[in-house]
């Protein structure tokens, strides 16, 4: 499994229509979390409407990046479908101001 992370520099609004129009199904919801998976496919998306505590050298590092303004977070996790992956990630990016994480590879971006 691998992971994409997005710090949101503002909280999503709509966030379940958006994530119904790209073809994900809200799966549940608690205090720390909504889940949303693919419906064809291996894709989870998590957001976290609050930041997540990172251990200090732990990715992703929105404040050690000079990311200071990030207010919640998005986890996508895959297996086999990366473009998928980054596509949504994209997608969602865009639309709050996000900055993407790719941990694996220690390489942060904004979506054109």
């Amino acid at each position: 499994m691998a992971d994409l992370e997005i710090g949101l520099r503002e909280k999503p609004s709509n966030l379940d229509e958006l994530m119904k129009r790209e073809g994900y199904e809200k799966e549940r919801e608690d205090r720390k979390a909504t889940f949303y998976e693919r419906t064809s496919g291996d894709i989870a998306v998590i957001y976290f409407p609050k930041l997540l505590e990172h251990e200090e050298g732990e990715l992703p590092d929105w404040k050690g990046e000079g990311y200071e303004n990030i207010v919640a977070e998005l986890n996508i996790n895959y297996e086999r479908e990366f473009e998928e992956a980054e596509r949504i990630a994209n997608v969602i990016a865009r639309k709050y101001q996000g900055v993407i994480c790719d941990p694996q590879q220690d390489e942060y971006w904004e979506p054109d």
